[in-house]
């Protein structure tokens, strides 16, 4: 996601932007807090383990500069991880996944 700072009204400031949230197992790029100046952009990338809950998050970005602060919601989905092994024997090509197993010649 990329989080901007549209100057208005002369604004030439830094503005503190923090991530609030984020569930176990999920990381972000720049951490939960980083700065973006006036006009910028930051781009934050989200990791998330094998260890991290399933499910729909709603994470909480907010960002402040003196006594001015905004904030907005996002969701953030996280999905299993699809383990897939692949092997072949002869002609016959195995494919295996943790919900199952197919086989093609």
């Amino acid at each position: 996601m990329t989080v901007s700072v549209a100057p208005q009204n002369g604004f030439r400031g830094s503005v503190d932007v923090t991530l609030q949230g984020l569930p176990s197992g999920v990381n972000a790029s720049l951490g939960s807090s980083f700065a973006v100046q006036a006009g910028g952009s930051q781009s934050v990338t989200f990791s998330v383990s094998g260890a991290a809950a399933n499910g729909i998050f709603q994470i909480t970005i907010s960002g402040t500069s003196g006594a001015i602060s905004h904030s907005t919601q996002i969701l953030l989905t996280t999905e299993p991880i699809v383990n897939v092994l692949t092997y072949q024997n002869g002609s016959i090509l195995y494919l295996e996944s943790d919900s199952g197993t197919d086989t093609s010649r």
